[in-house]
């Protein structure tokens, strides 16, 4: 049976969507099957950046992420890039083979950008081929 990875990896919006000053920010990852139904749901990270990151979000980004309460579960979050990398590699273990999922979501293009920039063999555990929804 097929199975897809299903990532969404919301980004600090800084001055754009520029992965050289941005970092990601928190993500979260699903396994569906061929049908698109939920098979398994990872674990939801808020990945710790620093106040100065942070504090030079755009206004949306800064509204947006403060009003969700997302900004506070970052500043919280003793979770580094690399720690959340490795939590999302061993579920995805457990549930695909490397190589044989493609990554999945909405503007995935985008995230995966932030995956080579920020998360290596995370984007490497990918097949090359792109599902966006």
């Amino acid at each position: 049976m097929a199975r897809f990875s299903a990532s969404d990896v919301p980004v600090a919006l800084l001055t754009g969507l520029d992965p050289e000053k941005e970092r990601i920010i928190e993500m979260a990852t699903i396994i569906t099957d061929e049908q698109l139904e939920l098979v398994a749901e990872g674990p939801v990270i808020a990945i710790h950046q620093s106040d100065e990151l942070l504090d030079a979000m755009d206004e949306w980004c800064t509204r947006t992420h403060g009003e969700s309460g997302l900004t506070k579960r970052v500043q919280e979050s003793d979770i580094s890039e690399f720690e959340a990398e490795r939590q999302t590699i061993e579920f995805l273990k457990k549930h695909v083979e490397k190589g044989q999922s493609p990554l999945c979501g909405n503007s995935i293009g985008q995230d995966r950008r932030f995956l080579v920039k920020y998360m290596p063999e995370l984007e490497d555990f990918f097949h090359y081929r792109n599902l966006d929804v």
